[in-house]
């Protein structure tokens, strides 16, 4: 809730809003809800789901006895690439290994 995930909508000029190509990567939900809601997403910013997956899913795992199926998808390099990558205006280069350590802080959520 504290992460620059967390205001990625903000981050977004209100004109691009409107563009497939740029919301789909500020905003969370399934491929087709992002492109019928638009500039008007149900899912602002990205939000757990948009990286771990489903969370219908890992809360009904939790309730089982299934302990290890409880656990929310394990993101990837290939995850973050998903979004963070050279078809953005704004790409900067990053490291994965180097910054997958400094997304959950301890206590933050």
């Amino acid at each position: 809730m504290t992460s620059l995930h967390s205001k990625a909508l903000n981050k977004l000029p209100a004109a691009n809003r409107k563009e497939n190509a740029c919301i789909k990567c500020h905003v969370t939900g399934s491929p087709e809800m992002i492109a019928a809601e638009g500039a008007k997403p149900s899912f602002p910013n990205v939000q757990c789901e948009g990286c771990h997956g489903a969370g219908r899913a890992h809360v009904d795992a939790a309730t089982t006895v299934d302990i290890v199926t409880a656990k929310p998808v394990k993101t990837t390099e290939d995850t973050c690439l998903r979004c963070h990558n050279d078809t953005s205006p704004h790409y900067k280069p990053f490291y994965y290994l180097a910054l997958v350590g400094m997304v959950h802080k301890k206590g933050k959520g």
